[in-house]
């Protein structure tokens, strides 16, 4: 099994700067969708789907949560026979409307009601989507991005348990042991599911309340979704650079972080700088090094994570007090000027 493709739901005037974050990281605006208001956006394997639809499902999760990943396809050898499990275990299939010539692609509900596509495995990023679309070019898309390492799912505490359960048995997942993490305003837990393979992965986290990061996304959000989807790069600090000259905004990281740093590896001076100077974080485990580099939250609702794994497995959690300090930070800045606006 494998997951490379998402679907966002937005609104003609979001939309713009949706895409504009998508072309900042490289992806490119590749087909339209047939009879629908829905653009597809390939960069190497990975799929990203827009939908500006006024009607219909995408539409409906859009007036709840905002622009929002509202569906997420996994790519199975066998879709019809994972389908038929889904189904034996009380998990519905869904079907939107199909137009003429069109793929039927199955689907079951998952967390808030997103979807969940059942989609056929194929090589060089084609999928079940591509029968829907005109290409307007049907070449390779490559980029340096290369696939999505991992997507990290919020959810209820009180749900925490049932959506465990739904992704162990209905899709064959594996959970790892749960673990707690700090937050500027308090705690946060989170435990990782798999497939089988290892080839998808999602961090789902809980929070006990209060203002801490999780928290405030289920209020932003008006509950449970994706917030964070993590895109992996064989070249970093090059993607950065570019990106950075593309306009993309990534998280402002405080310098303590970097003197930290300096104090607990031994990382050369001009790498260490160079890292500042970009906003990267590092994490180091055995022999294996992780760098790694947040987008601003777009709206507060998601951000992208982009990482560079050199033979390490694991999630960097040891930089997430940073990273939600940081987007505390940013939070907290962004409301102090809506009140200063309105004040005025």
């Amino acid at each position: 099994m494998c997951s490379s493709d998402l679907e966002f739901c937005t609104n003609g005037a979001h939309s713009p700067r949706l895409t504009g974050e998508l072309e900042g990281l490289g992806f490119r605006k590749v087909a339209k969708h047939r009879s629908k208001d829905v653009d597809l956006w390939r960069q190497n394997d990975v799929n990203i789907v827009v939908n500006r639809e006024q009607e219909g499902f995408s539409h409906s999760f859009y007036l709840v949560h905002g622009t929002s990943v509202c569906a997420l396809a996994l790519r199975f050898d066998d879709p019809q026979r994972a389908l038929e499990r889904a189904n034996a275990l009380a998990a519905p299939t869904y079907f939107g409307r199909v137009g003429p010539g069109e793929a039927a692609i199955p689907a079951v509900a998952g967390v808030e009601n997103s979807l969940i596509y059942f989609m056929k495995d194929s090589p060089l990023g084609r999928t079940t989507w591509d029968q829907d679309f005109i290409f307007a070019d049907a070449s390779a898309h490559p980029g340096p991005l290369q696939r999505i390492d991992h997507l990290s799912n919020v959810v209820r505490r009180s749900e925490f348990l049932s959506w465990i359960t739904f992704y162990k048995a209905v899709l064959g997942f594996r959970d790892e042991p749960q673990v707690e993490l700090a937050d500027p305003y308090g705690a946060f837990y989170s435990r990782v599911i798999s497939s089988k393979d290892g080839e998808v992965r999602i961090p789902l986290n809980i929070a006990e309340g209060g203002s801490t990061g999780v928290s405030r996304f289920i209020e932003n959000f008006g509950g449970g979704g994706v917030q964070q989807i993590a895109l992996s790069t064989k070249d970093l600090f090059a993607f950065v650079e570019n990106a950075r000259q593309k306009g993309v905004k990534f998280l402002d990281i405080p310098e303590n972080y970097y003197l930290d740093l300096a104090a607990r590896y031994d990382l050369e001076p001009e790498l260490l700088q160079k890292m500042r100077a970009l906003g990267i974080l590092y994490d180091r485990h055995r022999n294996g090094e992780f760098f790694h580099i947040y987008t601003k939250m777009f709206d507060q609702r998601f951000f992208f994570e982009i990482l560079e794994r050199r033979d390490y497995d694991l999630f960097g959690a040891a930089n997430t007090p940073v990273r939600l300090a940081a987007q505390a930070a940013e939070q907290d800045a962004a409301m102090r000027d809506r009140a200063a606006l309105e004040g005025d």
